[in-house]
């Protein structure tokens, strides 16, 4: 939809990374893990039926070998972060899904007759998860929007433009957060502006954060 109504990009920022990920059984696992390496990052998730979704992200000069030897790759990503023997004991099930040059850049997100939530209108790099969370928060702005709009209390032009404002406002900080994670450098000073940035996230979003 966003290609197709041409929605303007903008605060673009370079892609920087490549990512491939499939699903696993006979891998132990009972929460989601993520495990930083030099230049990689691994993530596992537990799914549906005991299986486990494996993937990892690394710079995107290294898609071409992750393409020509998926498994491979796999396994030295794994064992560079420690987890190579449950790797090498699991059983894949599907097939891989790979990307490169993972884009980061928001959209306008309204236009005549149309209006965009989540990835369509605010992509970025996936390593650190938010984009289903991310989805569910524009849609409920938009409605609360779009509410507005239906009551006669403001225009179309009007209530859109406030909630791209508030989108914006909202994602801001996590955006460049996320953006610096996705160098693949991380440091203890990336990990405390994490954890700084999901508490302002948590604020915004009037959830009181645990001591």
């Amino acid at each position: 939809v966003a290609r197709t109504v041409g929605a303007e990009i903008y605060n673009e920022q370079q892609p920087l990374s490549m990512g491939y990920y499939s699903y696993f059984a006979d891998y132990p696992l009972e929460t989601i893990e993520v495990h930083w390496g030099d230049g990689l990052v691994c993530f596992a998730f537990p799914t549906s039926d005991g299986l486990a979704c494996l993937a990892v992200e690394r710079h995107h000069e290294h898609f071409p070998a992750f393409r020509a030897d998926t498994d491979g790759e796999f396994r030295k990503a794994h064992n560079a972060v420690g987890l190579g023997g449950r790797y090498a004991r699991s059983r894949r099930v599907e097939e891989w899904r790979g990307a490169v040059d993972l884009p980061n850049h928001y959209r306008k997100p309204f236009g005549a007759g149309w209006a965009l939530v989540g990835d369509a209108g605010y992509v970025k790099d996936p390593i650190l998860g938010m984009g289903v969370n991310d989805a569910f928060r524009d849609a409920e702005l938009l409605s609360v929007a779009l509410d507005r709009v239906f009551r006669g209390e403001a225009d179309f032009d009007s209530a859109m433009g406030a909630y791209q404002q508030e989108r914006d406002a909202r994602t801001a900080q996590m955006f460049m957060v996320n953006y610096e994670f996705s160098k693949l450098a991380v440091t203890t000073a990336h990990l405390e502006q994490l954890r700084a940035g999901a508490a302002a996230r948590m604020e915004a979003a009037g959830v009181a954060a645990a001591e």
